[in-house]
């Protein structure tokens, strides 16, 4: 299946309504399998798009910047209930059109007064300005 899309107004396909809103998933196996386009698809190579994410390195380093900074000022614990036992920590899939974990209770500390004196700093600090407006941008 591909990814999801959503109509954003009412289409007549053929003797078909699809109402405004609804969600269209593409069987892209069927499109390229269709026989009056590839007679034996099996014995052709052909493509459908590029097979890599282009932000695929960019994805890559935010999430490794984010547990690195996230890991040098917390401590990551598992919870505990009420009677001061750890509570196992029990990893489950939710299955969908991008599997994701299911929730789970977890404790997070900061490692020392330091981190917690550099949150207050940072939220005192004014924002910072931007400079966007500064580019003229024009499309060609």
């Amino acid at each position: 299946m591909g990814l999801a899309h959503k109509s954003e107004e009412y289409i007549m396909y053929g003797n078909y309504l699809i109402p405004k809103g609804s969600y269209l998933l593409p069987s892209l196996w069927w499109f390229l399998n269709d026989p009056k386009e590839y007679p034996d698809p099996s014995e052709i190579a052909f493509g459908y798009g590029r097979r890599s994410c282009a932000g695929r390195f960019f994805a890559d380093q935010s999430v490794y910047i984010t547990v690195f900074q996230l890991l040098a000022a917390f401590d990551i614990r598992k919870a505990k209930d009420v009677h001061g036992n750890e509570i196992p920590v029990v990893l489950k899939a939710i299955p969908g059109m991008v599997n994701r974990s299911a929730p789970f209770e977890f404790k997070l500390e900061p490692r020392s007064q330091h981190h917690i004196e550099l949150r207050r700093i940072e939220s005192e600090q004014p924002p910072e300005i931007s400079h966007a407006s500064l580019f003229n941008v024009s499309t060609v």
